[in-house]
């Protein structure tokens, strides 16, 4: 192109001493624009800050965040099942509808917090406006990447397209009288398109059986992976009867279950496979069942759904017994964790000549710890199992 023979494709053009940046518009033309390396560079520097102020207002505002992420996370792991079992479309309205779970409660915690005149909480009110405009967008421009097919795919961006309506809704309606009002009428368009999308998903996967002529739905497969599960109770099960008297006994009995249980269980036969990945699953329910009890006076909007959840979580004898080995683990990890956190700490200060007073870790700061260390152990599990295979038929 012209521009690009006289500034060797570098698309910087001197024009009377300005700097001016030259780039296709796409449609056959050019679009032209200052460059300026010294505002460049000031604006690279208060980006930071400007993107700082809604993220401290909206990690501001306590167990109602806790109960948000621990939604939004409920949402992935149960949307990675159903996409498995039945379509992505069907784990991409649960995702859907925990997104919304999310922005509802940030949005409804912050306007909450305003009543202190705080002005902080106003930058993360905007910011929580932005984060909704990003995520729709982002999740309903990424239906294309989900599925081939055109009713998911119009699904997807109609859910999308309902998720930033029903937000919407949320947002506005934060600082109302009658809001409570409006998040039945918000969460019961969700629900439909959750019901839509699991119903397509189902269809799917009935279609997907019988093109198959005669296919089955793949039992080994699941039942490798009720059996991973079932194995991942055991490092749980394990800590719960050690206790936290010797917390680093605990740990390490805890993790080396873990490395065990995938290096020594083989696989059942070629349909029926243990997915490692699936050893992890009771860790990671446990964690989310953890936060939601001991944060449930965070949970701000209560729908049908959500209140069901909270009382299957304080009420049922299976996930009460989960979440409470869960809640032995965190406590066993709670003082190793903190030895570490306050030994860097004081590492940091020293090179200053400097001391830090003791600080305590929060629970679900030592929880993340927990799941990186388990997923970790997973990995040396992993690599000791190839190993011992590799070395099995080198003989």
């Amino acid at each position: 192109m012209f521009f690009d023979d006289l500034t060797d494709g570098s698309g910087l053009f001197d024009i009377g001493g300005d700097i001016w940046q030259i780039t296709p518009d796409g449609l056959g033309g050019f679009i032209a624009m200052p460059f300026d390396p010294v505002a460049d560079l000031a604006a690279g520097l208060l980006m930071p800050v400007i993107l700082a102020l809604p993220i401290i207002g909206i990690l501001m505002v306590g167990q109602p965040l806790v109960i948000a992420l621990a939604a939004a996370a409920v949402g992935f792991v149960i949307a990675m099942l159903l996409s498995a079992l039945l379509h992505p479309i069907a784990g991409y309205g649960v995702f859907a509808t925990c997104l919304t779970y999310l922005f509802g409660t940030l949005s409804w915690a912050v306007c909450d917090k305003f009543e202190t005149h705080n002005p902080i909480f106003l930058f993360g009110y905007i910011g929580i406006a932005a984060l909704v405009l990003i995520a729709w967008a982002l999740l309903g421009s990424g239906v294309e990447e989900i599925t081939d097919d055109v009713i998911p795919s119009l699904l997807g961006i109609g859910t999308a397209i309902g998720g930033f309506i029903t937000s919407a809704m949320l947002f506005f309606t934060a600082l109302g009288e009658n809001r409570a009002k409006y998040s039945v009428y918000a969460f019961r368009i969700m629900h439909y398109l959750l019901l839509a999308c699991l119903v397509v998903g189902l269809l799917y996967r009935v279609i997907g059986l019988v093109r198959k002529g005669g296919g089955a739905l793949p039992f080994g497969a699941l039942l490798g992976s009720v059996i991973a599960f079932a194995l991942g109770l055991i490092p749980l099960v394990a800590t719960g009867l050690l206790g936290a008297a010797s917390s680093i006994i605990t740990c390490a009995v805890f993790l080396g279950l873990y490395v065990a249980i995938v290096a020594l269980t083989p696989s059942l036969g070629k349909d029926i496979k243990a997915t490692p990945a699936w050893v992890l699953m009771p860790l990671m329910l446990g964690s989310l069942l953890y936060l939601v009890a001991e944060n449930a006076s965070g949970m701000l909007i209560q729908t049908d759904v959500s209140t069901a959840l909270l009382n299957s979580v304080t009420s049922n004898p299976l996930l009460v017994s989960l979440w409470q080995m869960t809640g032995r683990v965190i406590v066993a990890f709670t003082d190793p964790v903190a030895r570490v956190f306050n030994g860097v700490a004081d590492f940091v200060a020293g090179i200053f000549d400097q001391t830090w007073p003791s600080f305590a870790v929060a629970d679900y700061v030592v929880m993340v710890v927990v799941l990186a260390l388990a997923a970790g152990a997973l990995m040396v599990g992993a690599t000791l199992r190839t190993s011992v295979a590799k070395a099995s038929h080198a003989k």
